[in-house]
Order: C-alpha cells, then structure tokens, then sequence
C-alpha cells in the first residue's frame, strides 16, 4: 500500500511531463501502457504513467482493440489494481470508445465482471450511459445472461426497461430470477473482496447500497469469510473503521476463528488495537477452537501477545483446543523463549497436559529448546512427569538427539534426588 502510495504521487508530478514529450514517444509509452493493462502488471502501469504515458490513449489500430482505453481494458479483465491507478491518475471513468460508444462500465458489464462493475460504479461510472445504439450497461449484461451484474446495475439504478431479461416471476409457478436472496450474496461477495483488497471507496458505496456487514460467503475460495474478517488479516484499517461504524460485529466468526484471531494470525497489530477498542474479545472461539492468544504465541508475535494480554485483566491463557494444546504448549514446541517467558509471568500453568498426557517440558526437549525447557523448570515444571506412553521430558531429549538438553536434564534430576 505505501509503495502504492508512493507510486501514485510520483505519477501526480511526472505525469504534467508527458505536454513537452514528442508526440511519438507518448504514442509508443500510451500503446506500451494498453498492453501492459492487458496483462495487469501494476508495477509496469504505474513506471508508464510515471514516464508520461497517455491513461486515456485509445488504440487507433484496426483489430479487436480499435477505440479501447487502458481502462476499458483493464476492466474487462478485472485488474482492479490497475483500473484505481488510472482513475487516480486522472482516467476518464465515463470515456467511451469511438467506434461503437462502449464505455468501460458497458465493457464490464458485457464480460460478467462484478468487482470490476462496481468499482466503477463507485467511481462515478454513469449507470444508463448509452451507446452509438442505445444500449447500456444494463442492456448487454441481461442479453448475455450476467444476472449478478445485472442485479448489481438494478441496485445501483439501472433503467430495468433496458433489461432482456424479466425480473419479475413470470408465472405463479416460477420463481424470480433475481431473488432478494441473490442480490444479498451479489452484494455481500462484492463487499468481502472488496475488503479483502482495502478498497475503501467500493466498501462505502456497496454498504450504501445495501450491502450486509455481517455477510458471510458462502461458497469459493473466501468461503466463510466475512467483510471485517478480510480486512483485518490485511490490515486494512480505513476499511475496517467503515465496516464497524456500519455496526459490523467484531466478536463475528468464521469456524472458531474471529476478525481478531485474523489480525493475531498476521500480527496486524493497529488492527487487534482497533478491535479490541470496538470491543473484541481475546478468548472468544468456537468450542475447542484456537484463540487469538493462541496463534500469537504459536507465531511467536510477541508484541501481538504482549497487547492482547494487557487488553484482559483476567486472559484465559490456558485455554485448551481439542488436542489438550495450549498457548504455552505451542510456544514451547515452537521454541519461542520470549512467548514462553510472557505466558509464564501471565500465570499459564507449564504442568497442563496435552493429548497422550505430553506436557510442556517433554515437547520443548522433543525440540531441542534448551532455553525453553530451562524456564520451564524455573516455573516450576514437572521434571519427573511421565505421560501415557511412559515418555518423559528426559526420553524425548534423548530420542531427539538433542544432547545439550539431555545434559542438562540429566543434571537437573541427579541435583533434585539429593
């Protein structure tokens, strides 16, 4: 997002530039520019547009393309990366081509591409812009059967007298095509990718339409997912300040997992914070699931525990998920000393068990975390603990091959016998 940023200033003042470049060389940059938006290389887009590239350029050779801008392109083929970087850079939301009067919301609409349809609708996109024959957006989707972006263009306004295909039941025995229960997943879809991506403009624009806050997918790759969920895994926080002031529930879960439990998973650490301020909960899981504190401490995101400890005066630090683990027990595993060290001073018992009766100790030694295995006597871990396969701490140093752990469990018991 910063380089983004970055780019999007650089382009502000190079772009002016391209007024005394020779024609033939914006020419070359703006046809370099379309075929770079084909492919949707953001990184290329915005190196072009730095170099003076025209973002309205329309392609004057004869073929499949003739009259296309970079945006029509890209909107076509759903860069939505590269469809903002033109419109910040000064791209003409509502620019047709001249042969047949597309605009690139017709072009969208025509490819069945939703995301790409409501960015530009968010953006400004005329919703009944005709072309040369009077078609719109509207017409084209509904002749090609793109019923989500149809239901899309109805929400956003859309003329229904331009649609091909009815709307409304045509018989008592069929029902509608375009169900509210349709519209409500069109939306809802549209409004989880768009927070997914930070893409705060979008965001407000489908919530304003009516879009569920609490929505939650129901199918393909983001299934489960739900707007807040995605934007705190990324980070996105202007996204998530909508989303929660549009009264999104931050105690919402997916599984056993939360819009915090996302943020701690990724060590989002402005993101937990604002959770937490909108009332969060650290220990809340499905049963047996794992906690926000969980991940953090299997992660090692020591600042992310570190918070989220301080945000309870009474964590459950020794919640236990199905298996019998613990935050402490996956730190220990994971040989994160500092995490073990701030469990510990925050009560969590090193003696609970986990499945098969494996404590703390015995799977810090199973990896060999000297230091670890150290803090862990020292608060007061069992050193003699056998667990139901008649392992211990001592065995499973040995079986690892981790000398240096054995040496000094070794010590530690001849030392505690006398």
């Amino acid at each position: 997002m910063v380089i983004l940023l970055v780019a999007v200033l650089v382009i502000a003042v190079l772009v002016p530039l391209s007024e005394s470049r020779p024609l033939a060389t914006v020419t070359v940059l703006s046809a370099a520019l379309f075929e770079t938006c084909k492919t949707g290389d953001l990184a290329k887009v915005l190196l072009l547009l730095a170099a003076g590239a025209d973002r309205n350029y329309e392609v004057d050779v004869d073929g499949p393309w003739l009259g296309f801008s970079p945006l029509a392109v890209a909107s076509q083929r759903g860069h939505l990366g590269v469809m903002r970087a033109l419109l910040t850079a000064g791209a003409s939301v509502n620019k047709a081509e001249s042969q047949y009067g597309m605009s690139s919301l017709w072009i969208a609409a025509a490819a069945g591409r939703v995301q790409s349809v409501a960015f530009l609708l968010s953006s400004g996109a005329i919703v009944n812009q005709c072309t040369l024959d009077g078609n719109t957006a509207l017409t084209v989707a509904s002749r090609l059967g793109h019923s989500r972006v149809v239901e899309l263009l109805l929400t956003a306004g859309a003329d229904s007298a331009c649609a091909e295909i009815s709307t409304t039941s045509s018989s008592s025995s069929s029902s509608s095509k375009f169900s509210p229960a349709l519209n409500a997943a069109l939306l809802g879809d549209a409004l989880v990718n768009a927070s997914f991506d930070g893409d705060l403009r979008t965001v407000i624009w489908l919530l304003g339409v009516g879009a569920s806050v609490t929505y939650s997918a129901a199918g393909g790759e983001n299934k489960g997912a739900f707007p807040l969920y995605a934007a705190a895994g990324w980070g996105h926080l202007n996204v998530m300040k909508a989303l929660i002031a549009a009264q999104a529930d931050p105690n919402q879960r997916e599984g056993a997992r939360t819009s915090l439990y996302m943020a701690a998973a990724f060590n989002q650490l402005d993101a937990a914070r604002l959770l937490l301020s909108a009332g969060a909960w650290i220990d809340h899981t499905s049963s047996g699931g794992p906690t926000p504190l969980m991940v953090a401490a299997e992660r090692g995101f020591l600042k992310m525990l570190e918070l989220l400890l301080a945000s309870h005066p009474t964590p459950n630090v020794d919640h236990q998920v199905q298996g019998g683990a613990t935050s402490l027990f996956l730190a220990c595993g994971r040989g994160n000393l500092l995490v073990v060290i701030a469990l510990l001073k925050a009560k969590s018992d090193p003696n609970l068990v986990a499945k098969g009766g494996v404590s703390c100790l015995q799977i810090a030694a199973a990896h060999g975390h000297l230091a670890v295995v150290k803090a862990l006597l020292k608060a007061g871990g069992k050193l003699r603990h056998v667990d139901q396969s008649g392992a211990t701490a001592l065995s499973a140093a040995i079986e690892g091959g981790f000398t240096g752990v054995e040496t000094f469990l070794r010590a530690s018991l001849a030392a505690s016998s006398t």
